[in-house]
């Protein structure tokens, strides 16, 4: 009579122990969708109830998501966000010419990745093109965060491809791999003394006519401190191979202390 089951009650805490893991495992990783018929009204979380901007997907995703973006052109009239909060999210085109991003916003960044809660993530853009139209619109600027661009395109008609802004202090690392890049204005990379394993790699760029610039790194020292500019080719508009690399340390002002030969390759 005085007999205990005591394989119950550690039955009972091995499931509950599975239950939290299912729960903490369904809730912390996503797939998330976009379409180009997408409702932000939705919840994004099948493609039958896909949304239709990135910001939206943002917002939706937990802490490590991706978010899968249908083939298509997606036209944007304001600027889509991402920051503030913990989240690592990928967002992955089908690829670089079936998955368009178009935006026309005007005087701002048409993507626009910021970090200004000191939380660590990252985001990343694959398999995509990004396109801005607006006047003095950066297809994407990044303040303070660490993101990698890859297997895409980029282009702003009247502005810069890609402006990384950082602080002197800050761990954060930017990747552009794989991109052909179109720039009415000078990419600009402002080089944190952290940014180990940042870089451009095996990209092409092309920037505006008879321009000189392509590529402008401003960086705290006076060398680009873990920055590698590799395997890309800088040209104009007209397909002629231009010096398109500037070094500009802070403390002397986003000037020119040097600038490469005639052609230039890395």
């Amino acid at each position: 009579a005085g007999y205990r089951d005591m394989t119950r009650p550690r039955a009972f805490l091995v499931f509950a122990i599975l239950a939290l893991t299912v729960t903490f495992s369904a809730t912390t990783y996503a797939e998330l969708y976009l379409s180009p018929t997408g409702d932000d009204a939705q919840d994004c979380l099948t493609p039958a109830t896909a949304c239709f901007t990135l910001s939206r997907a943002y917002t939706v995703a937990n802490a490590i998501d991706t978010v899968f973006i249908d083939a298509g052109e997606y036209n944007y009239t304001t600027q889509q966000r991402f920051g503030g909060m913990d989240k690592t999210v990928t967002f992955t085109g089908t690829n670089a010419t079936s998955t368009v991003i178009r935006g026309l916003v005007d005087n701002a960044a048409l993507v626009y990745v910021f970090n200004s809660s000191g939380a660590a993530f990252t985001t990343t853009f694959a398999n995509m093109t990004i396109i801005s139209t607006g006047i003095s619109s950066p297809a994407i600027v990044v303040m303070n965060a660490t993101t990698t661009v890859v297997d895409a395109a980029l282009t702003s008609l009247q502005g810069s491809a890609f402006i990384q802004l950082a602080a002197a202090s800050g761990v954060y690392s930017t990747v552009l791999s794989r991109l052909s890049i179109i720039t009415a204005a000078p990419i600009e990379i402002q080089v944190s003394l952290n940014g180990v394993g940042s870089g451009i790699f095996d990209c092409v760029v092309t920037g505006a006519p008879n321009a000189d610039t392509a590529l402008m790194l401003i960086a705290p020292v006076r060398t680009p401190y873990g920055y590698s500019v590799s395997g890309t080719t800088f040209k104009d508009n007209f397909g002629t191979e231009t010096g398109g690399l500037k070094f500009a340390p802070v403390a002397q002002g986003p000037r020119s202390v040097g600038t490469g030969p005639s052609t230039t390759h890395f």
